[in-house]
Formats: structure tokens, C-alpha cells, sequence
């Protein structure tokens, strides 16, 4: 009779530990995907607020640079040599950020192109760039402003990796005589979100393709798939 009563009641005990069990890891894997879920939401507002700021900063630089005093009538003069004086300076004054600085003249022409030497702050860099061939730039010479006004900002990729730009037009009594670009490095952007935040980052653009990433983040490849694409903003 023993074994007739503690066998079901064995089951039973075991039939309750399985469910409990199981209820258990149904909630221990809703809990750690909540937390999974509320860290990827804090780290992805962590690199909007960088990249906001970072925007913010170039804009500063660019409106600085914009409201030299003589920059406007060196442009409308092709005065390369004057728009140097005026404004190596300030793109020097920005170490240890590698601001790099472009004025293009009312035909899209570069008059010049600068940044400062990490090892000799006092030596301009100054060459031709890719800057005449950046997007917004015949917007801006042609005074097209979008919803947030005349100023545009971006991604450029050239042989020496992806720059976050701001450009924005010169005026000189009311009319566009040129347009200026500053941009910086998006890895120095992304390397202070790592800094910062101590998590590894990457970018893609609009069709997927890898802009930049921190040194540690485990790119497995360039391309995001279609899944992936469809969170791209």
C-alpha cells in the first residue's frame, strides 16, 4: 500500500518541481531580456546624445568660423593666403579634436583646406581636399535650406576614412559669396562614446554598409542583412 501511495505522490512532486521549473526560467529569460532590452535602449540614447553634442559642437565651430571678421570679402577676393591667417587659428586652438576646415568659393572651387599638426600645432596642413565633391554642397551655394535652415551635416567617406562635416554658407551683404565645411574623424567621435560609456559601437549608413567602429567591436562583416538594414534610421 506504501508504494501505491508514495509513487503518485512522487510524480506528483516531480510534475510540480518541472513546472515550477520551468516557470521559473520563463521568468528568469523575460527578466534578462528586459534588462537586455533596457541597456540596449540607455546605450543607443548614450550614442544619440554623443552624436547630438558632437553636431552641436561642429555647428559652434562652423558659425565661428563663418563670423570671422573678413572672411566673406577674402572669399569674395579668392584670397587664400588671408583666409589661412584668419582662420588657422581657431582650427589650431581646437587640439587635441581634429578639426579640418574648407572654404569654397561661389563656383564651388576650394580656396583652401586646413588642419593643425598634433606634433607642431603651429603648422598648418593645408592641401587640396574632396571637400568640393561633399553632398549639400550645391545646396548651399545655391542657397537651398531644408526644415532646419541653410546648414546641413553628414557623413563624406575618402581614402583617409569617414569625417562627420558640417557645412554651411558664407554670406556677404545679403548673398551667398561661398560656402565653409569643418569635419572631424567619426572614429575620434566613436572612441569618446567608448571612453565615455565603456561599450564598443558601430555605424552604418542608410544601405547597411560599415561607416566606422571602436577598435573592439566584433565586426563580423561590412554589410548589414536585410533584417539588420531595417533598423537602420
Amino acid at each position: 500500500m506504501g508504494t501505491k501511495v508514495i509513487l503518485p505522490f512522487a510524480l506528483l512532486s516531480l510534475a510540480v518541481g518541472l513546472i515550477t521549473s520551468a516557470a521559473v526560467s520563463r521568468q528568469l529569460a523575460s527578466s534578462a531580456a528586459a534588462r537586455v532590452d533596457a541597456l540596449a535602449v540607455h546605450e543607443e540614447d548614450a550614442v544619440n546624445s554623443s552624436f547630438d553634442s558632437f553636431e552641436q559642437r561642429q555647428l559652434t565651430d562652423l558659425r565661428a568660423l563663418i563670423g570671422t571678421e573678413g572672411v566673406a570679402k577674402a572669399i569674395a577676393r579668392k584670397d587664400s593666403a588671408g583666409l589661412d591667417a584668419l582662420l588657422y587659428p581657431a582650427v589650431a586652438n581646437q587640439l587635441p579634436d581634429q578639426l579640418q576646415a574648407a572654404v569654397i568659393d561661389s563656383h564651388g572651387s576650394e580656396l583652401i583646406s586646413m588642419r593643425a599638426d598634433l606634433a607642431n600645432p603651429s603648422r598648418c596642413i593645408c592641401a587640396k581636399s574632396a571637400m568640393t565633391a561633399w553632398p549639400h554642397l550645391s545646396d548651399v551655394l545655391h542657397g537651398v535650406s531644408d526644415s532646419q535652415g541653410p546648414k546641413y551635416a553628414g557623413f563624406f567617406v575618402d581614402g583617409g576614412g569617414t569625417l562627420l562635416y558640417t557645412i554651411g554658407p558664407v554670406y556677404d551683404r545679403g548673398l551667398v559669396v561661398g560656402a565653409a565645411v569643418v569635419g572631424e574623424p567619426l572614429s575620434s567621435l566613436l572612441e569618446g562614446v567608448r571612453r565615455q560609456h565603456s561599450f564598443e559601437v558601430s555605424v552604418y549608413d542608410s544601405g547597411g554598409a560599415a561607416l566606422g567602429h571602436t577598435a573592439g567591436f566584433p565586426l563580423a562583416q561590412g554589410l548589414l542583412d536585410r533584417g539588420e538594414r531595417a533598423l537602420v534610421t
